[in-house]
């Protein structure tokens, strides 16, 4: 959680300078929200009773907008103490949509903007996209070729296809009266018997 104390504070006033928040949740497309969009808030705001901040889409989904963020409310229902609207651009229309936003102390009175969120204007106001502090996490890695998928092409790509074990993960196979050159799991491959010749 100390990773969070990357805005400067000073007096009361908490100011951020391009900082990423990623889209954690999107609940609807029709507000111009997408996942892994990254929004960078920059601007000063007094903690107790608000202000506004720009903000940028990295992505390009959305013209650059103002969110413009309340007063903190002491007696929130929620965790988040700040309400938050912000006006922009979505398909040639201009909308506002309402939210809130989660400013937190921590150690040595530091104040983080941890998130924010946008909901639906119309009622009851469901979550349509939540933005955490940080980039967005790299993509996991592609998953390996499956011997279907990967080597399924030709006996070259087949035998190619990397093994997590001690055996081939993959054999190529042919049937023995031609009509079916196929790439099989090692373990799973045609019995000889049924009229197949495989390569390992």
């Amino acid at each position: 959680m100390l990773g969070l104390l990357l805005p400067a504070i000073t007096a009361q006033k908490l100011t951020l300078v391009a900082e990423p928040y990623h889209a954690v949740l999107v609940q609807s497309t029709e507000f111009c929200l997408q996942m892994r969009d990254v929004h960078r808030l920059s601007g000063t705001i007094d903690v107790d009773r608000g202000g506004s901040l720009s903000v940028h889409s990295d992505n390009g989904t959305m013209p650059d907008y103002t969110m413009h963020v309340g007063p903190r409310q002491s007696n929130s229902p929620r965790d988040y103490v700040h309400a938050v609207n912000a006006s922009y651009l979505c398909k040639g229309k201009r909308l506002v949509v309402p939210g809130g936003a989660e400013i937190l102390t921590y150690l040595a009175l530091k104040e983080s903007f941890v998130e924010f969120f946008f909901e639906d204007p119309a009622p009851p106001g469901a979550p349509v996209a939540v933005f955490r502090h940080g980039p967005n996490a790299p993509l996991p890695p592609p998953p390996p070729p499956t011997c279907s998928v990967g080597g399924g092409a030709n006996q070259s790509a087949c035998d190619a296809v990397p093994s997590s074990g001690a055996e081939p993960a993959c054999s190529w196979c042919e049937s023995k009266d031609g009509v079916h050159k196929l790439c099989f799991y090692y373990d799973h491959k045609p019995d000889p018997a049924a009229g197949w010749v495989c390569d390992r």
